[in-house]
């Protein structure tokens, strides 16, 4: 009978790998943060931030997914080939991150007071749970559907990755490691913003880029490592599901 890893297994997990890829990890980080910058320096908009962040910080994760994923194969992988896996993977994290925003922006109405808006935003919060495994799944996953046809799987890629986070949040019973995240995404939201009213009070240069692209950019490094093993162990508990399944059918 196969048993789900404790939690807090998977974090001590997590924590290893990040120690054992901390330098790579760190340096990707850093050169996000410095392409954000360059970004938001450059072009003097309002929207150079949130330009910045759905560009660089989805990139940034997909390389940490495509190395933790590689680290847990049994045969060794290339570096050349990890890094391929990161860049062609990356559109479609950028693809199911703006979803997300979209879903998270439908369900924040401006009325938080209001009977219905509260139940908006219990749904809301809901649907992004359940999402929380999507863009892992798009870098980890070998494509399936398709057939042979590379654009058809290319764009059955988000659509395919989207109802595989549902499946595993609502039909696998991963719903604790979903919020677990959804927790670590949220109280990465609430020390962006504390460190911003901070940085304004301070009257610090930069004060926006520091709170809303460094302090999100930092977070997400240990926060992709933890989703990609949440989701390696996810895979690997339900193949040994279906490994016990064929040998009852043996005995």
């Amino acid at each position: 009978m196969s048993l789900k890893t404790p939690l807090f297994v998977l974090v001590g997990r997590a924590l290893q790998i990040f120690g054992r890829r901390w330098t790579l990890f760190v340096a990707v980080t850093a050169v996000a943060i410095g392409a954000e910058g360059l970004v938001v320096r450059l072009w003097h908009s309002a929207q150079a931030i949130l330009f910045a962040n759905s560009i660089f910080i989805p990139l940034q994760t997909a390389i940490i997914y495509a190395f933790v994923a590689a680290d847990s194969l049994a045969e060794p992988v290339t570096p050349g080939r990890t890094w391929a896996r990161a860049l062609e993977r990356a559109w479609a994290v950028i693809v199911i991150d703006f979803i997300e925003t979209l879903v998270q922006i439908w369900g924040a109405p401006a009325d938080g007071a209001d009977p219905l808006a509260i139940v908006l935003n219990v749904v809301t919060i809901l649907i992004v749970v359940t999402l929380v495994f999507a863009d892992a799944a798009a870098v980890i996953d070998d494509e399936g559907e398709g057939g042979g046809n590379a654009v058809l799987r290319g764009l059955m890629l988000v659509p395919r990755s989207l109802v595989r986070s549902v499946t595993l949040v609502l039909v696998g019973g991963f719903v604790i490691r979903a919020f677990f995240l959804f927790g670590l995404e949220i109280a990465t939201e609430f020390l962006s913003v504390g460190a911003g009213l901070a940085f304004h009070a301070l009257h610090a240069g930069g004060a926006d880029f520091w709170a809303q692209c460094a302090i999100p950019t930092l977070a997400t490094a240990p926060i992709a490592v933890a989703t990609a093993v949440f989701y390696i162990d996810a895979e690997e508990f339900e193949s040994s599901l279906g490994g016990d399944a064929e040998d009852d059918a043996s005995a």
